[in-house]
C-alpha cells in the first residue's frame, strides 16, 4: 500500500515538473513569428488560458510571476512577449 502511494505520488511530481519545465527561456526561444498554433503546442503543451477577439488569440503557459505568451492571427503566430525566464 505505501508503495502504491508512494508511486502515485512521484507521477504526479513528475507530471508537475513537467509542465512547469516548458516555461523556459530555451522553449522561449524556439517560438517563432509564422508558427502554427499546433506548432508552438507541440513546444510548450496545453496553454494555461486563451482569450480570443476579432480572430486574433492570446495564450499563456505559466501563471503571473512567470509566463510566455503568445498572440496569434488566425493559427499564426504574431508576437511573443515573457516574463522571468
Amino acid at each position: 500500500m505505501k508503495r502504491r502511494i508512494l508511486m502515485s505520488a512521484l507521477v504526479v511530481l513528475t507530471l508537475g515538473l513537467t509542465a512547469c519545465g516548458s516555461v523556459s527561456s530555451e522553449n522561449y526561444k524556439k517560438i517563432r513569428s509564422g508558427m502554427s498554433k499546433d506548432e508552438v503546442t507541440d513546444i510548450l503543451g496545453s496553454a494555461d488560458e486563451c482569450e480570443s477577439a476579432l480572430g486574433f488569440e492570446s495564450c499563456q503557459w505559466g501563471d503571473d510571476k512567470k509566463y510566455i505568451s503568445v498572440k496569434f492571427a488566425g493559427d499564426t503566430v504574431l508576437g511573443k512577449s515573457s516574463k522571468e525566464l
